[in-house]
C-alpha cells in the first residue's frame, strides 16, 4: 500500500519553497489574475471580478472598502493568512493585500 502522508506533510509544510500555501490559493495561477489593491479596486468598479483575496494581516482601511464592495456585488471573498503568502500565491516578491481573479 502506498502511503502519502508524509508527501503531502512535506507539501503542506512548504518543503517545496511554496511557503505552506493553502491549496485554495493554487486559483491564483491563472494569467486573468489581479494583483494589488489598486488593480482589484479597477476591477471591482468594471464588474469583471469572479473572486476576491484578501491578507488577512493587511490594513483594515486598505480591504475593508474592498470587502465590502465586494460582499455587496455577491462576489466571493476568501481571506489569507498573510500578504506575504497571499503575493506568493501571484508570484511577485512582495506581499500582496488584496488579488483576484477576473473573468
Amino acid at each position: 500500500m502506498l502511503d502519502i502522508a508524509p508527501a503531502f506533510l512535506l507539501l503542506f509544510r512548504g518543503a517545496f519553497g511554496t511557503g505552506g500555501i493553502l491549496l485554495s490559493l493554487n486559483e491564483l495561477a491563472v494569467p486573468n489574475r489581479v494583483t494589488g489593491e489598486r488593480q482589484v479596486r479597477r476591477m471591482l468598479k468594471a464588474g469583471r471580478l469572479r473572486k476576491l483575496f484578501l491578507a488577512e494581516d493587511a490594513d483594515p482601511s486598505v480591504v475593508k472598502n474592498l470587502e465590502e464592495e465586494a460582499r455587496r456585488l455577491e462576489i466571493p471573498v476568501e481571506f489569507v493568512e498573510s500578504m506575504v503568502r497571499l503575493g506568493r500565491a501571484c508570484a511577485i516578491t512582495r506581499g500582496a493585500s488584496a488579488a483576484g481573479i477576473t473573468g
